[in-house]
């Protein structure tokens, strides 16, 4: 066997394997999202939601690594598994995926305008939230084909609210992380463009 041969075997296994874990998680979104539209205690249903929240963001890991594996790596075979995988999973879970990552990218707006309008400036406060709203907005490129123009009107507005809060802190005084990262800088509203949907689906595949 060749080294290139090596090579290739690895890669279509990593893939193959991936492309399972994403089938097993994707069963669990399905089997939890039933258990919630028929539950009825709430706690349960809190609990519930958690959960495929958390399964939400295992696919949306799985997904980076599986699109993390170069296509020439891969036996042409092995490539087809993983874009017929990509194409079954967004069309699977894409409503349920936008909806509950935007709930919490509506968290996050509802905390820059809360922390804006009361003109308060915790420290730290404007990393947190630009840092998680990129994380789930690299969630949504995971897991959705695109998004209406309501879901994508909202995005921005999100966007623009926590920028409102980075305008806020500049301006009061210099921010620096501690870790060492980049200045703080605003959110770049031009990446946040998704192929758009009929917004006449479904907007809410979770209840």
């Amino acid at each position: 066997m060749t080294a290139q041969q090596a090579t290739l075997q690895a890669a279509d296994r990593q893939a193959l394997f991936v492309v399972q874990s994403i089938h097993d998680v994707a069963k669990s979104v399905d089997r939890r999202r039933d258990q919630y539209r028929h539950g009825s205690d709430e706690d349960e249903r809190r609990i519930l939601r958690n959960h495929i929240m958390g399964d939400l963001e295992r696919l949306s890991n799985l997904v980076t690594l599986l699109e993390s594996i170069p296509e020439h790596e891969l036996h042409p075979s092995t490539f087809k598994s993983l874009q017929d995988c990509l194409g079954h999973l967004r069309g699977r879970v894409s409503a349920i995926g936008a909806n509950m990552t935007l709930d919490k990218i509506r968290e996050l707006r509802s905390q820059a305008e809360f922390s804006a309008g009361r003109r308060e400036h915790p420290v730290g406060k404007s990393f947190l939230l630009k840092e998680s709203f990129l994380r789930y907005v690299n969630q949504l490129r995971s897991l959705v084909s695109g998004l209406t123009p309501e879901n994508a009107e909202d995005l921005m507005t999100s966007a623009i609210s926590i920028n409102n809060l980075i305008e806020n802190d500049l301006q009061r005084a210099p921010l620096d992380s501690f870790f060492n990262d980049p200045p703080l800088t605003p959110i770049d509203l031009g990446q946040l463009t998704f192929p758009p949907l009929a917004d006449d689906l479904p907007h809410n595949a979770l209840f």
